[in-house]
């Protein structure tokens, strides 16, 4: 992940002020980016940052990993340790309800708390933190900021952690004095919100560049012959169906042996062959390569080099009519902005007209997409007709046009929009 590429990005976002960037799509909500301010803050690189918990690294976390029994820190600021435990308790529960309200109400609600932090050399000091989640008006991530100001000079750690160990009202009264007193400023580090998405659009695609460049094997890995011995799905897959289930899978999978060869479904023929289109901007913009062989109804996906196999069925009763895949990932990476592939079933919308073949993945959400538009949306072409690779695919709404509904089995109709 830390590539040139994504270390140049970091140095063109790179700010003055204090801020963090988290992932809110991944559990824990791990640092993506860190600011100049940030690093000259707490002295921390960016690779001992990124992919982590924010309180891991500088918050109270780190600093009970750090001094378990609260010794230093009751030594250095002239307190006991049960009042430090105390206040370091307080004052975590009152970040973890300011976290909870701005989760709740990502559009509107604004965090703010005063927080005792940790730089990379052990040393304590007070930041007052505003919090806010922000989606990216252009590809829909929604992303955590957490803006820093060091305030030591201001409120002591001995000072702060006292106040918190207390029951009484002051440490309300000097988090909503300090509140008011900063909420201009704070309004103008929102407004460096709009650059930042312009910056955070070319840092996504890095992440899905990477992702999938570590999720599948080169080409050159996956044997010409996998059409006819693919990969196994594991042992907890869904895909395997009851017989006479109308998804059945046409023949059963083995790991490592081979399958015999089953008729051809004259359901899945208007799949047959190899198909190239462009992914949406906000799944990388990347040109991807669909081949779907007519033996065993085994597929194939080729992105920058890299390969998936996997197995399919169609659903021709439903409009529109359901193709149902079932990829075999060369590895899984839990903590990517977005899971490139899983090894349950991914169920795609699919038709076939006069301009190629119309594919919709479930993409933002992971329900099955109805129509023909979004984000998840590709348009492709047969690559024998040399067709040139779509640059920017048509939104097609099946509400254009009706897909009579065949029984399953039967032949699949080529749909006509228009």
């Amino acid at each position: 992940m830390h590539s040139l590429l994504h270390a140049a990005i970091q140095d063109r976002l790179a700010d003055a002020g204090s801020f963090i960037i988290c992932d809110t799509q991944v559990s824990g909500f791990p640092i993506r980016y860190v600011s100049q301010g940030f690093r000259d803050l707490f002295g921390f690189t960016p690779e001992e940052c990124l992919g982590r918990q924010c309180g891991h690294v500088v918050g109270i976390p780190a600093i009970r990993a750090a001094d378990p029994e609260l010794e230093e820190a009751a030594k250095e600021h002239c307190l006991m340790e049960e009042v430090v435990d105390k206040g370091l308790y307080n004052l975590e529960l009152r970040l973890t309800e300011e976290c909870r309200k701005v989760i709740s109400d990502p559009d509107g609600y604004v965090g703010f708390t005063l927080a005792v932090n940790r730089d990379s050399t052990g040393v304590l000091f007070v930041t007052e933190l505003f919090m806010l989640i922000h989606k990216h008006p252009s590809y829909g991530w929604h992303y955590f900021i957490g803006f820093q100001k060091d305030v030591t000079d201001l409120i002591p750690v001995g000072h702060l952690l006292d106040v918190a160990a207390d029951e009484r009202d002051e440490l309300e009264e000097l988090l909503a004095m300090r509140e008011v007193q900063n909420r201009c400023e704070f309004q103008v580090r929102k407004a460096h919100l709009e650059h930042l998405d312009d910056q955070l659009a070319t840092l996504w695609q890095e992440w899905l560049r990477q992702a999938w460049l570590a999720t599948a094997p080169d080409v050159g890995v996956v044997a010409t012959a996998a059409k006819s011995q693919p990969r196994a799905p594991t042992a907890k897959s869904h895909f395997k169906r009851p017989a006479g289930h109308p998804l059945a899978a046409p023949a059963p999978f083995a790991r490592n042996v081979p399958v015999e060869d089953s008729p051809p479904d004259d359901s899945t023929s208007f799949l047959w062959g190899k198909w190239c289109g462009r992914l949406s901007k906000m799944l990388g913009g990347f040109e991807q390569k669909v081949e779907f062989f007519t033996d065993n109804a085994t597929c194939r996906l080729e992105i920058l080099g890299k390969v998936v196999q996997g197995q399919y069925c169609v659903d021709a009763s439903q409009v529109p009519m359901v193709l149902e895949v079932i990829w075999m990932p060369y590895t899984n990476l839990p903590d990517w902005p977005m899971q490139i592939l899983t090894s349950d079933p991914v169920k795609y919308s699919v038709m076939r007209d006069g301009s190629g073949l119309h594919m919709a993945c479930p993409y933002p959400t992971d329900q099955h997409p109805r129509q023909f538009i979004g984000p998840g949306y590709c348009c492709l072409h047969p690559v024998e007709d040399e067709h040139p690779i779509c640059s920017s695919n048509r939104e097609v709404s099946c509400t254009e046009t009706m897909a009579v509904p065949l029984a399953t089995g039967s032949c699949a109709s080529f749909i006509t929009v228009g």
